[in-house]
Order: structure tokens, then sequence, then C-alpha cells
């Protein structure tokens, strides 16, 4: 395994709290201004309460662009809360793993050419399982390096959006008028759909009243003869 220069391996991480005069408003500045990077939403949510509402939104975004996007969201007219901002330099760990990797495949040549001269069941089956478990070492160990490297990679910005204000829920009189005139209106539509579509029943009704009708008719007449 050759020897590579490894560069700084730095994790950024942004906590924001923001409070907005108008959450739909600033929500959508905030998704405007990731279009202008190497960004992506990991996650996001949002709970609406009587008088508030409060959402979180997770950005990933590329390191050399980190400092960028947290200023252009900083730009707002929102009130800003709170900011955290943590740096992890993580190099050393990253540096450690990868000198680790490079001796378990040095390792890992070494009992394979250990196989090749290996002649008993038994030589063999013991040779077959270190290389089982040096190879599940270096798999692990990669592994580790990966998620490193992603971390490193793309930084993360968290973001807790607030709205405090009056009853979000509230409506005026006149739009509860209007509310119910409309609701009553579509009931009159629905009332009008729903006669036609039930008119076999009136057509037996119709049949069941002129038969009775003509009983009662029947039995008058036969009263007078």
């Amino acid at each position: 395994m050759k020897s590579k220069k490894i560069g700084k391996k730095i994790i950024k991480n942004a906590n924001l709290t923001i409070e907005a005069k108008d959450y739909d408003k600033s929500l959508q500045r905030i998704k405007e201004v990731t279009k202008k990077f190497d960004c992506y939403i990991s996650n996001e949510t949002q709970n609406t309460y009587i008088t508030s509402i409060t959402g979180t939104i997770t950005l990933r975004v590329k390191s050399s662009q980190f400092d960028s996007l947290l200023n252009q969201i900083l730009k707002g007219d929102e009130k800003i809360v709170s900011k955290n901002i943590y740096i992890n330099d993580i190099t050393e760990e990253y540096v450690d793993l990868y000198a680790r990797l490079k001796n378990k495949k040095i390792a890992e040549q070494q009992y394979q050419e250990i196989m090749k001269k290996a002649y008993t069941v038994n030589d063999i089956l013991n040779v077959q399982e270190y290389l089982r478990r040096i190879r599940e070492e270096i798999e692990a160990t990669q592994g580790k390096m990966k998620f490193i490297d992603n971390q490193a990679e793309y930084s993360t910005i968290s973001i807790t959006l607030t709205y405090n204000g009056p009853d979000i829920y509230k409506k005026t009189f006149w739009d509860t008028i209007l509310k119910a005139l409309k609701g009553g209106w579509t009931g009159i539509k629905y009332f009008v759909i729903a006669i036609f579509y039930i008119w076999p029943l009136w057509i037996l009704l119709g049949i069941i009243i002129f038969a009775a009708k003509r009983i009662s008719k029947k039995k008058q007449n036969q009263k007078q003869q």
C-alpha cells in the first residue's frame, strides 16, 4: 500500500436559532439561498401550535462553502437568537487509521505468502482464519476512514426556525361568515348531486305511491258499490 499525502480532516458544524417575522417567507428564503451552493437538505421538520411555529432544517454543504452559506443565511431580516459553530480537527485520528490500514495490508500479504507454502489441511485452515480476521479489520478501518472523509467533505448547518405571534388560527367575524357561506353552498351542491345519484329510488318511490293510490281508489269504489 503506497503512502499518500493526507490533507487536513476538519469537521464543521453550526447550530442556529432564528426567530422569523413571517415563518413561510423566511423558510423559503433559506431554501432559495441553498440553491446557490453545493448543498442539500438532509432533514426538515415543522410543528405548528396555536400562537407559534417551530421548525428545523438541517443542511449539508460542501466544507469549502460552509462559511459563505452561513453568512448568506445570517444576512436575512430575521432575529438571530443564538449561533454556535463547532470545528473538530480529526486529522490525527485519520492519520492513525491510515497507518493501521497500511500495516494490516502488509500483514494480509504476508499471510497470503504463507498460504502458498502451507501443505497440511490444518495449516491451511489456520491461515485462512487469520486472513478472514485481518480482512474484516481492513474493511472496518476502511469504513471508518470513509465516514471521516464524508464528514470532512460536507459540513452541517442545523437551523431552528421559530415564529411567535397572535393566534395563527384566529379568524375575524367576516372570515367566519364567508367560510359558513362557502360551506353552505358546498352542502347544497352535494345535496343536489346526491338527489341525481339516487334517481332509481325516486322512480321506485313513485311506483309505490302510484300503486298505493290505485289500491286505495279501488277499495273506495268497492265500498260505494
